[in-house]
């Protein structure tokens, strides 16, 4: 005679339709948390990246600008795209020339600022000599048209200069205002720099 196991005792071989169900489901919200969390984390990347990306671009801006003026013996003129500068007087005879200036200005076709100087060492022939009464606005004009120029800063959205007053000769604060564009914006900075020749 065969003995039939009692119903109650069944040996289970495998799992039920509902329990492979119930773990595939559970493992895609797994899954699916896990893919948020990290797509979460490569966003707060991007933007903190973006960000130092913006901070050091402003910083750049401030040091390579504020350093120009600074070493500066005084500001000579200014317009809202253009500064000049007249770095030291290097013959002692307390008159600008040439040599000794220095010119910011904004290309706003090339979205850049420009440095124009003469080149260290070399003094351009004749150095041209001007009396502190004469027209820089007419100076900074020969000096961007005589002197080699270079990029200073790149990728800019926006450069303005003014001084802490109308009259460049008893300025003693140049504020430049630069803006660039990142991904969250415009940003923009301000550098207020006072040259080392202002008393």
């Amino acid at each position: 005679m065969i003995c039939k196991p009692p119903q109650s005792v069944m040996v289970r071989r495998g799992f039920t339709l509902v329990e492979v169900l119930l773990a595939v489901t559970l493992a895609a919200f797994i899954g699916a948390a896990v893919l948020v969390m990290l797509g979460a984390a490569t966003s707060a990347t991007a933007v903190q990246a973006d960000s130092r990306k913006t901070t050091l671009s402003r910083q750049i801006a401030a040091e390579r600008l504020g350093s120009l003026v600074r070493s500066s013996k005084r500001p000579l003129f200014v317009s809202a795209d253009r500064l000049l500068l007249w770095v030291a007087d290097r013959n002692g005879n307390d008159t600008p020339e040439l040599s000794e200036m220095r010119l910011i200005r904004w290309s706003q076709g090339q979205q850049r600022a420009e440095l124009v100087e003469a080149a260290a060492g070399a003094p351009p022939s004749p150095d041209t000599a001007w009396a502190l009464t004469d027209d820089f606005g007419a100076v900074a004009g020969v000096v961007g048209s005589t002197l080699p120029s270079r990029a200073l800063l790149v990728h800019l959205v926006e450069l303005e200069f003014s001084l802490d007053t109308s009259d460049a000769r008893t300025a003693r604060r140049v504020r430049i205002r630069v803006a660039s564009e990142s991904a969250a914006g415009i940003d923009h900075a301000i550098i207020i720099a006072t040259p080392r020749g202002v008393e």
